[in-house]
């Protein structure tokens, strides 16, 4: 990381310099230290030398807003990649990134635009795994408790190992008590309770 540091500081207008800012800003957002993230992309950005330094740092900055509870501000910067560069292959991440955040500060029709576009472009594993919780809370706020249940009973089906399967099961839960499946409800719940015995 001190490599990185002097090299940014040495050749501050050079694309070897934006190439070591990206690197202390990926160091940082993965010690948690988004603030300091977001003012090296922001470096990146504003010196616009590098034209393939430019998404990743779009990206980045997006989602170290969301990080940081910036959801408007993370709409924009991720806006600004799938807009301009919707072939590159952060776009799906981006997308699916912005969906999330349109649905945190309650911009649900975005939200559901966001997150069947990339429902549709047959994500697997984990991706599947978020795309179809997160359309699911949104089904859930659209009172569509129904297609909430059709969601994450597919999530349970395809990808079983989800890390956050305990709040999958909860919102399930909830979401067959809602259409009157008291009974299917009921055993959700003690899934949870059998299998996640700690969760608040």
């Amino acid at each position: 990381e001190q490599v990185w540091t002097t090299l940014a500081k040495r050749d501050r207008e050079s694309t070897m310099a934006d190439q070591a800012r990206y690197k202390l800003a990926q160091a940082a957002s993965n010690a948690g230290d988004h603030e300091a993230a977001i003012t090296y992309y922001d470096q990146i950005l504003q010196s616009d030398r590098d034209a393939g330094l430019i998404p990743y740092a779009r990206y980045g900055r997006g989602w170290s807003l969301m990080q940081q509870g910036k959801h408007p501000q993370a709409i924009e910067a991720l806006s600004q990649l799938i807009d301009e560069q919707p072939e590159h292959p952060l776009g799906d991440d981006a997308l699916i990134a912005r969906g999330i955040s349109h649905r945190t500060v309650g911009n649900l029709q975005a939200a559901e635009t966001d997150l069947m576009a990339y429902l549709d472009l047959k994500p697997t594993g984990v991706n599947l795994g978020h795309a179809l919780y997160e359309m699911a809370l949104v089904d859930q706020q659209l009172k569509r408790y129904d297609k909430a249940v059709e969601r994450l009973q597919r999530l349970v089906s395809e990808v079983p190992d989800y890390r956050n399967m305990d709040k999958v099961l909860y919102e399930l839960g909830w979401s067959l008590s809602e259409v009157g499946k008291d009974d299917e409800a009921a055993e959700r719940f003690g899934e949870l309770l059998k299998d996640y015995p700690d969760t608040p």
